[in-house]
């Protein structure tokens, strides 16, 4: 079969997949981060009736599956070629620059980093952040923009 006509005509158990397997490696980092088994992590979702079988993240675990997720999901669908929201299935094709002149233009970004635990930022977990935040390409008419927070400037 035409990997493109399956990607089309299965899309939604491939989209399906994806969040059952990104599911299961977000537990897994959830469980490497806080170096707690997965029972510590789950709560009973309706405490009054724990014993049906119904679990929830604890609401201090949550956003890390989220972000876990998240990462997971990006990382298994770019690694496809997968794209939910495209109509067959599959991101488009890479981007080719024909450009014979590249022009870069600066702007300033302004971001605010709030630890969820209430500690104190520092200056090195400041440091860390601008990789993991950004790094994007697109096409914008006739123009290939890319995109990328790569550093820190303070006092912006």
């Amino acid at each position: 079969m035409d990997l493109n006509k399956y990607y089309q005509e299965h899309k939604d158990n491939i989209n399906s997949l994806i969040m059952e397997i990104a599911s299961d490696l977000a537990e897994g980092n959830l469980i490497q981060e806080f170096k707690l088994p997965f029972e510590a992590l789950v709560e009973p979702e309706d405490p009054n009736n724990p014993d049906n079988g119904c679990i929830r993240y604890k609401e201090k675990y949550q956003d890390h599956f989220n972000r876990f997720y998240d990462i997971e999901y990006n990382r298994l669908a770019k690694l496809m070629n997968f794209d939910y929201d495209m109509e067959n299935g599959q991101m488009s094709e890479p981007i080719e620059s024909k450009a014979t002149e590249i022009k870069t233009a600066y702007a300033t970004v302004r971001y605010n980093i709030e630890n969820i635990t209430g500690a104190e930022v520092s200056d090195e977990d400041i440091d860390n952040v601008p990789g993991h935040i950004w790094n994007d390409t697109k096409v914008v008419g006739d123009y290939i923009i890319s995109t990328e927070i790569c550093g820190r400037i303070d006092n912006c």
